[in-house]
């Protein structure tokens, strides 16, 4: 009995937890949609909070931690090492969902080299560092950002031919295009232009690891059997999705889901999650290049890998889709 008692006190003293995610709940966040659902978390009392415009994952963590909460943000990798090297704030990234950006160019004309890109380039407020990394310091000698608006899905000015070139996910405005884009037009990936870094990190403070690396590793195991589950049962996580967020649609977001499988495959050998330190110090040089980092940037405690214990699936059901 005592022991039982013992126990019982130990899972009653674990502190909450919280996955603050980048955006509203969509298949990009499915992971911990399905790991909420399926009880992978175990005995954690994990709270998947949304994002949305203006919501900073890295505030939130911060505000959470200051707090005692076990608090986990998931933003795009160029942020979370920004804020760490600029601001000082003791941020650690984790792993990596996206092994490969999921960005794309969507243009009118073809482009074969960053020198077809010229005048304004639309993208969403924040998302703007990968076309400046990709022209460098001088950027704004080439491109004026703007940003995208209009519907559907923010592509609605660039349909109507306001400017040239406007930003997509493979996942969502990629997608989008190929539905309503009325004339001929080019989707182009970053990597074919000398920039291809991880996205949707997922990161903490030094303080949380330090004190609850075991908590972490339980957690990032949850959200990566999450999205492994739902790259084999897609048509049931997808009413695990609806019932996070009823206002999807679901088969668009399932379509999507077949695209986040594809660039969240790892390096053969390799877990779910994987980051790569040598991609992120090539990362970290190009935004000193492009002066969104200081020169020489030292990422020296700035990611912390924790491996998910959880493997690509291959052939998942998924991919046929």
């Amino acid at each position: 009995m005592l022991g039982l008692a013992a126990l019982g006190a130990q899972a009653a003293d674990k502190p909450s937890v919280q996955v603050i995610e980048s955006w509203f709940i969509h298949a990009e966040s499915i992971g911990d949609v399905v790991a909420k659902d399926k009880g992978f978390f175990g005995d954690l009392d994990v709270r998947v909070v949304p994002g949305g415009p203006g919501l900073s994952p890295i505030q939130r963590v911060m505000a959470a931690s200051r707090d005692g909460v076990v608090a986990l943000g998931v933003d795009l990798p160029y942020n979370v090492i920004r804020a760490r090297l600029s601001q000082g704030l003791p941020l650690v990234i984790l792993s990596a969902d996206f092994q490969h950006s999921a960005m794309r160019i969507l243009s009118w004309k073809p482009i074969k080299s960053k020198d077809d890109i010229h005048g304004a380039f639309a993208t969403w407020i924040g998302y703007d560092t990968p076309i400046k990394a990709v022209f460098g310091k001088d950027w704004a000698q080439h491109i004026e950002v703007v940003n995208q608006t209009g519907d559907p899905a923010t592509l609605g000015a660039w349909l109507n031919h306001r400017y040239e070139f406007a930003s997509g996910m493979a996942y969502n405005e990629v997608m989008v295009a190929a539905e309503h884009a009325k004339q001929p037009y080019h989707v182009v990936s970053y990597s074919d232009l000398g920039v291809d870094w991880p996205e949707n990190v997922v990161f903490t403070t030094e303080k949380t690891l330090r004190e609850h690396p075991e908590i972490i590793r339980q957690v990032l195991n949850a959200r990566y059997r999450g999205y492994r589950y739902a790259f084999q049962h897609p048509e049931e996580a997808g009413k695990m999705l609806a019932k996070a967020s009823p206002s999807l649609n679901i088969p668009f977001e399932l379509k999507g889901l077949a695209k986040i499988y594809e660039i969240m495959r790892p390096l053969i050998g390799y877990d779910l999650g994987r980051i790569d330190g040598t991609v992120l110090t090539r990362m970290a040089r190009q935004l000193a290049n492009a002066g969104i980092l200081p020169q020489n940037p030292d990422l020296h405690g700035a990611y912390h890998y924790v491996p998910s214990g959880v493997g690509w699936p291959p052939g998942a059901a998924v991919a046929g889709d």
